[in-house]
């Protein structure tokens, strides 16, 4: 008996295909703002367009970001929680110097949009009405803390209190290029423990939620990761992101994350550079696996 196959009307086709576009129509892929908004800092979204004297539920959140980040010093009173006051206004305008923004004083689109975006945890080396004087883009922690003369071999080793998405040896190439990388480009040089009595300078590892280092992950998307000052050499990525290390863009690139806090442990804070590697945000999907000029040049001035 002939195989015969059934074929779909034409008009029904055209259903179909119409049926689909009316679905993306009504359901449509969402932009970077829609992924944010219901992650960590997603709360910003409703606050666009917030200015001074208006009284608006969740700016507490707002201000309580801008402390997080260094921005805002003034004690947030309860009765003001939600009162764009003159504080308020002057953190908002010293955030939007730090990143080239329009200093409008208020919560517009492009100001939310950074503040959105996922980011190391740091705190900022805010500018005030030009009190703080930046000849480049790169900083240093307060009072330039550094590695001595002598210790310019870092022993490095990891050690986890949570599993991520990723497994060991993942994190240890990862991590490993990362450090080749920074060695490339400076006089330090790394190698793991050659016995466990070795000391440990660095070590690296995935955790989650508070992990007992007074810095508590928030959960995807929005703290990645941390790193303390030198000479402390503790490096903590949050366990709950979406790690690779061939990423797409539901995926942070995990060398990235490690070259960025790597930076850290060597002594220096965030550049406002944002094609540097110690830029304070990325994206998803985003690579950056080479300290760029800024980064460079503030590992030489601080080591010079």
């Amino acid at each position: 008996m002939a195989n015969h196959k059934r074929k779909i009307p034409f008009v029904l086709q055209l259903n179909l295909i119409l049926s689909v576009l009316f679905m993306l129509a009504i359901y449509p892929f969402p932009t970077l703002s829609q992924k944010y908004s219901t992650q960590p800092f997603g709360f910003l979204k409703q606050l666009e367009g917030c200015h001074k004297g208006e009284t608006v539920k969740g700016l507490h959140e707002a201000k309580q970001y801008l402390k997080k980040f260094g921005y805002l010093n003034a004690e947030i009173r309860h009765e003001d929680v939600d009162y764009f006051d003159d504080a308020l206004e002057a953190a908002i305008k010293s955030y939007q110097l730090n990143y080239n923004l329009e200093t409008s004083g208020y919560l517009d689109t492009s100001t939310v949009k950074q503040m959105m975006m996922p980011r190391y945890h740091h705190r900022e080396n805010a500018k005030n009405n030009g009190s703080l004087h930046i000849v480049s883009h790169y900083n240093f922690f307060r009072g330039n803390p550094k590695w001595l003369p002598e210790k310019m071999e870092l022993i490095y080793r990891f050690r986890s209190s949570a599993a991520a998405n990723v497994d060991l040896p993942t994190l240890e190439s990862a991590c490993a290029r990362a450090l080749s990388s920074w060695a490339a480009v400076s006089n330090f040089r790394f190698r793991v423990p050659a016995s466990t009595q070795e000391r440990n300078d660095i070590v690296m590892g995935f955790h989650r939620g508070d992990h007992g280092d007074g810095f508590k992950f928030d959960g995807p998307l929005g703290t990645l990761a941390h790193a303390f000052a030198p000479q402390n050499g503790r490096l903590h990525m949050d366990a709950d992101e979406n790690w690779s290390t061939n990423p797409d863009e539901s995926m942070f690139d995990l060398e990235t994350v490690c070259l960025h806090e790597l930076g850290h442990i060597l002594g220096l804070h965030h550049s406002f550079d944002t094609t540097a590697d110690m830029y304070s945000g990325i994206d998803l999907g985003q690579q950056k696996r080479t300290p760029t000029t800024d980064d460079i040049d503030g590992l030489r001035a601080l080591y010079s």
